[in-house]
C-alpha cells in the first residue's frame, strides 16, 4: 500500500529499471500479452544475470509449461533484455553472504514444513546474483521467491512481482481485462505468478476505506 492508501505498484518502479529472476521471466516467456506490455514499458531496462540465463536454458529442455516459456529466451527474441556482467571476483564474498542468507531462510522453512532443501552448487545462485546486481546498480528486483524478496529488502533493494508490474500498467491506462486474463491463464499452469489474483479487478488500484 502507498501512504495514500492506494493499492498500487508505483513504489516498485523506483528507478525505472529491473533485475529479473527466473520466475518472472518464465511468466513473460509464457504470456505474449503480458510480455508485450512489459517490453513496451521496460524494454532495455530489464536486466538478467548469467545464473538466471543458465536456469532458463535448463528449463527450456523440458516439455511442460515452464519449458515452453523458457524456450522463448533461447533465440534473438529476448534482445530487449540487458545482459548483466559476470560477478567480479572482488564481489564473491558478497555473493556468498547472500547465498548463505538464502540457505538459512530455506533451512528455517524446511524445519517447519519438511520441504526439501535445494541442493547443488548452483542452488539459489540466480536469486543471489540478481540481488547483488540490483543492489550494486540501484535497480529493483523482480522476483517471485519470498526468500529472495526478503533478502533483497534486507540489503535495501526494493522487490516486486509481475503482478505488481501489471498493477502499475493498469494504473497508467493499460487494458485491465487483457492483463488480468493473462495472469489468470498463468495461474492455470505450474508457473508461479508471484501473487494469485481472484479476478481482473484485483489489478485495479483502489482507495482504502479509513
Amino acid at each position: 500500500m502507498s501512504q495514500l492508501g492506494y493499492r498500487t505498484a508505483l513504489a516498485v518502479t523506483k528507478d525505472g529499471e529491473y533485475v529479473a529472476d527466473t520466475g518472472p521471466l518464465l511468466c513473460l516467456g509464457y504470456s505474449k500479452q503480458l510480455r508485450d506490455h512489459v517490453k513496451r514499458r521496460w524494454g532495455r531496462k530489464t536486466h538478467w544475470v548469467d545464473a538466471v540465463r543458465q536456469e532458463l536454458a535448463l528449463h527450456a529442455k523440458k516439455y511442460d509449461a515452464k519449458g515452453r516459456a523458457a524456450q522463448y529466451f533461447g533465440g534473438t527474441a529476448a534482445r530487449w533484455l540487458v545482459d548483466a556482467p559476470p560477478v567480479d571476483d572482488a564481489d564473491i564474498p558478497k555473493l556468498n553472504a547472500l547465498l548463505a542468507r538464502l540457505k538459512a531462510l530455506e533451512l528455517e522453512k524446511s524445519a517447519i514444513t519438511g520441504r526439501r532443501v535445494k541442493t547443488g552448487s548452483k542452488a539459489n545462485l540466480g536469486e543471489a546474483e540478481s540481488i547483488l546486481f540490483a543492489c550494486q546498480q540501484g535497480h529493483t528486483l523482480l522476483a517471485h521467491d519470498n526468500d529472495a524478496k526478503k533478502v533483497a529488502r534486507e540489503v535495501g533493494v526494493p522487490a516486486g512481482t509481475v503482478v505488481d508490474l501489471a498493477r502499475w500498467l493498469v494504473a497508467q491506462g493499460a487494458n485491465v481485462a487483457e492483463l488480468g486474463q493473462s495472469l489468470l491463464d498463468l495461474q492455470a499452469t505450474d508457473i508461479d505468478s508471484g501473487e494469485r489474483i481472484s479476478g481482473v479487478l484485483d489489478l485495479v488500484p483502489r482507495q482504502r476505506r479509513f
